[in-house]
């Protein structure tokens, strides 16, 4: 597995981007100050018996049987954007 290095000015300058990185890729990034590791951001992992467990529980529970108000692709982002709003998530 190779390790993404950045140093501290890009990682402030950017770090939503990097933390979405290592959320999405599943792959580690380590941080230099004057071309020396000093840090390293790692993805969180769960327990597979915890995500498996979350799994069962949110299985078919997402489907346009349950949410007939998703019609169409537009219902379902307004649906979306009405869900992060009310959780000020937007």
């Amino acid at each position: 597995m190779t390790v993404t290095k950045i140093n501290v000015t890009d990682l402030r300058n950017n770090l939503a981007n990097y933390l979405d990185f290592v959320r999405y890729e599943k792959r580690p990034i380590d941080i230099t100050r004057q071309g020396k590791i000093i840090a390293q951001i790692t993805p969180k992992t769960e327990p597979i018996s915890n995500y498996s467990k979350v799994i069962k529980n949110v299985a078919g529970t997402l489907s346009a049987k349950k949410h007939p108000e998703w019609k169409n692709i537009s219902s379902i982002k307004k649906w979306v954007n009405n869900q992060r709003k009310k959780a000020e998530r937007y």
